[in-house]
C-alpha cells in the first residue's frame, strides 16, 4: 500500500515512520505507538485504534477525508488547489470545473486548507467525494 501511496500522491512512507500502523482487509489504519502499546498490553486488538489512512478500491488507493486533512501537506503529486468560492461547493459534496493531469483520485486544496478526496475523470471536472455527513449544507437563497 505505501508503494501506492508514494506513486500516486508523493507521500513518503517516512511520513508514517513514528506510527503504528496496520491492515484490516482492503484498509490501511494508522495510529501513534502509544495507542497500539496500550490496546496491545490490555489484550485488545488493534482494530479500531487510530485512523483509517484510506483504501484500495479498483486497484487504486483511495485516501479519507481525516487522513488528507492531517497528511495532505506531505503529498507533491495529484493536489488539485481551488479558490475559496469552489471550496465552498466542494465542501457541500458538489462538482468543481479544474484542469488536472492525472485521472482518479486527487487531494483538494484551498490554499494551506486540505479539504479532502476528489475524483477527476479527465473531463475539466472534479467530483467531491466528502463523505455526505460532513458537507456543508448550503441554504438556497429564496430571495425573501
Amino acid at each position: 500500500m505505501f508503494e501506492q501511496i508514494e506513486s500516486l500522491y508523493g507521500i513518503e512512507r517516512k511520513v508514517f515512520k513514528e506510527m503504528c500502523v496496520y491492515m484490516l482487509g482492503k484498509e490501511l489504519y494508522v495510529a501513534s505507538r502509544e495507542a497500539c502499546d496500550l490496546a496491545n498490553r490490555l489484550r485488545y486488538r488493534n482494530e479500531g485504534v487510530g485512523i483509517m489512512l484510506g483504501r484500495s478500491v479498483m486497484g487504486r488507493f483511495k485516501l479519507t477525508t481525516n487522513a488528507i486533512q492531517l497528511f495532505g501537506r506531505y503529498a507533491t503529486k495529484r493536489v488539485v488547489e481551488i479558490d475559496a468560492r469552489q471550496a465552498i461547493e466542494f465542501a457541500a459534496g458538489g462538482i468543481i470545473k479544474t484542469e488536472c493531469k492525472d485521472e482518479g483520485y486527487v487531494i483538494v486544496r484551498c490554499g494551506s486548507d486540505y479539504l479532502g478526496c476528489g475524483y477527476y475523470r479527465g473531463n475539466g471536472e472534479v467530483e467531491s467525494l466528502v463523505p455526505k455527513k460532513r458537507r456543508l449544507i448550503l441554504q438556497k437563497d429564496g430571495g425573501d
